[in-house]
């Protein structure tokens, strides 16, 4: 068998582009929304750390006047930084991901 979709999955037939290997429930699958539901201490401080987006000086000054909060980052500008923090917490609490998330890293190729 040969490997078709990273470390562990192998084919036992011959697979077309395009063919499902595997599938993940997606409430299992760590994703920042999943991960905010089972961190959400830290998801609220994640929301307050993303950096306000680039306005211009009249632009600020016109959302102060209209009496409006500073808008923030969307979460596909900051997904990387975010996730890895889920990914911290996670392992720390010993939460099932954590035996995944150990595998991130490792000498192989």
């Amino acid at each position: 068998p040969r490997s078709v979709a990273g470390r562990g999955v192998f084919a036992s037939r011959n697979l077309r582009l395009g063919d499902e290997v595997f599938s993940v429930p997606h409430d299992v699958a760590l994703t920042a929304e999943n991960a905010a539901a089972h961190f959400p201490e830290l998801s609220r401080r994640l929301l307050e750390c993303r950096p306000l987006r680039a306005r211009g000086r009249i632009g600020r000054l016109w959302d102060r006047l209209r009496g409006r909060q500073p808008a923030r980052l969307d979460a596909d500008d900051c997904w990387q930084p975010e996730l890895t923090a889920y990914a911290l917490a996670a392992l720390e609490s010993g939460h099932p991901w954590s035996d995944w998330i150990q595998e991130f890293c490792r000498d192989d190729p």
